[in-house]
């Protein structure tokens, strides 16, 4: 019998909570410097005012599969295909809407395409393969205490399965690697998330990962616009079969309590920080296998002392 579960006692407060999140966390273990600019400097931190084009294709396809989870379990199968097919399309344009004047035409129309290839033919996947699968909760947040720091995240799902229970974790990729699994056991975010889910009462069991492949075709000189995002969308449609993996992965205890250890310590050392204010700049994370930090230019170029006008192309966070 599947595990009941309600996730309303997790529910924030409201939309800026205090506290810390994976993000931080993994911003501090990057480089110190990079989590002050992020959380400390100007007083909250400061942020890019625009950002790569993949972030917005991956944030419509999240949005996207939040839709079909919500809707899953309340509809009949026959009902379901034409729900998903005008949801999904409704849901990233929409998204696309509320970017506004920070993404230009061309952009929206090439996050659209993206995001809804993706989504259709995960549901897709779904309808053919997935019917067993009962959603319990759809990107819920979560609060969990440790060295007197609240720890917070948002989950993509949780579902039951299998008599199991199980994290779900989307995620829109260029590559799958041939060990993706092994590197599960080093996942952060999600281990984090199934420690204060645990701790929660909800008995998390593993992952399932609901690996969607970007499409990585490229503009060719002699080619418009339209003709691009055509191309686009054919892709998608005739590679639907492959397009979706789905990589189902049950947590190691160990793992757990590593991940564990290794928060209570980035927690103690942002602590030592905060007192010290002393941020090092660790060479080493000015760029990585996913992007350059987009703090080079006011960290290494421009040096930002953090007290006077906010730099052109950031904003400040507020509270």
């Amino acid at each position: 019998m599947p595990f009941a579960i309600t996730l309303e006692v997790y529910e924030m407060p409201n939309k800026n909570p205090s506290g810390m999140s994976h993000s931080g966390i993994e911003c501090l273990r990057r480089c110190p410097k990079r989590f002050w600019f992020s959380y400390r400097a100007g007083g909250n931190g400061i942020l890019a005012t625009r950002r790569p084009i993949y972030f917005d294709i991956g944030s419509a396809y999240h949005e996207a599969m939040e839709f079909i989870g919500r809707v899953w379990n309340e509809h009949q199968e026959d009902d379901l295909v034409q729900i998903l097919s005008n949801g999904i399309a409704d849901v990233v344009k929409g998204y696309t809407e509320v970017c506004g004047d920070r993404v230009d035409a061309d952009s929206k129309d090439l996050i659209y395409t993206h995001a809804t290839g993706l989504a259709y033919a995960h549901a897709e996947y779904f309808l053919a393969r997935c019917q067993d699968w009962k959603f319990v909760a759809v990107e819920k947040d979560f609060e969990t205490k440790m060295l007197d720091e609240t720890l917070r995240g948002r989950v993509d799902a949780i579902a039951t399965l299998e008599g199991r229970t199980w994290l779900v974790e989307h995620k829109a990729l260029s590559h799958v690697s041939d060990n993706f699994i092994d590197v599960v056991p080093r996942d952060a975010q999600v281990l984090r998330y199934a420690n204060a889910l645990r701790k929660g009462g909800i008995p998390i069991s593993g992952v399932i990962y609901t690996v969607g492949l970007k499409c990585a075709l490229r503009l060719k000189k002699s080619e418009s616009n339209p003709e691009f995002l055509a191309r686009i969308a054919k892709h998608y449609k005739e590679e639907e079969a492959t397009t979706i993996k789905h990589f189902q992965v049950l947590l190691d205890k160990s793992d757990l309590e590593r991940c564990e250890a290794e928060t209570a310590e980035t927690l103690a050392e942002i602590r030592t920080r905060d007192v010290s204010n002393k941020w090092t700049q660790y060479t080493g994370g000015c760029e990585n296998k996913y992007d350059v930090c987009e703090f080079m230019r006011v960290c290494l170029q421009q040096p930002w002392d953090g007290n006077s006008e906010v730099p052109p192309g950031f904003s400040a966070k507020h509270k």
